[in-house]
């Protein structure tokens, strides 16, 4: 009976041991541009994983916008994890599953700097911190696709809702908190 629960024992760890699971990636990043949080923008991103299907996703964006006749560059860093649902779906009915290329709920954390930088067009001139008061820390739930295309380009779309919170007190007073996140974003993955 023993011999019976030992050899038992060692085929649960062989089936154990050679049973595939779809994973994240262990790290992934590059560069996207397109439609970033409601702005125009250029992304660099650093996807790490922090267990099978979670990782944690670092970004350095600068966003571009147009207000009042000027055009204003705008740096954030954001922070978001991000938790990748149908991976073991996705490889199991045969699609690519590289490069974290599945569905995914995250929550997105960003700071945009206020070390603004604006073209204005009366003047023809660049003007730096111009709209200081519009800094925000910004707060969002998101769900979203990412997708590998050929060896390292990538695309991503992503909608969520969220909460802006504006340091500046008059600016905060004159807008609405809460937003609607949208995303569209092409990229080149530099590492992987």
């Amino acid at each position: 009976m023993k011999a019976f629960y030992a050899s038992l024992f060692l085929l649960a760890i062989t089936f154990q041991t050679f049973a595939q699971e779809a994973s994240a990636e262990k790290k992934v990043g590059g560069l996207q541009v397109g439609l970033i949080n409601n702005n125009g923008g250029v992304a660099y991103y650093h996807e790490q994983i922090i267990s099978h299907n979670f990782t944690l996703r670092g970004e350095a964006i600068v966003g571009f916008g147009w207000l009042n006749k000027s055009v204003i560059c705008a740096p954030t860093l954001a922070i978001q994890p991000r938790w990748y649902y149908n991976l073991n779906k996705r490889e199991s009915s045969g699609n690519n599953v590289t490069r974290n290329s599945a569905n995914f709920l995250g929550l997105h954390a960003s700071y945009k700097l206020p070390y603004n930088l604006g073209y204005n067009s009366d003047i023809s001139q660049w003007e730096s911190n111009g709209f200081k008061g519009q800094n925000s820390v910004n707060l969002a739930a998101n769900w979203g696709i990412r997708r590998a295309l050929g060896s390292r380009l990538n695309y991503e779309v992503g909608v969520g809702l969220g909460y802006r919170y504006y340091t500046n007190k008059d600016y905060r007073l004159a807008n609405a908190p809460l937003f609607l996140s949208l995303s569209l974003r092409f990229g080149f993955d530099i590492y992987k």
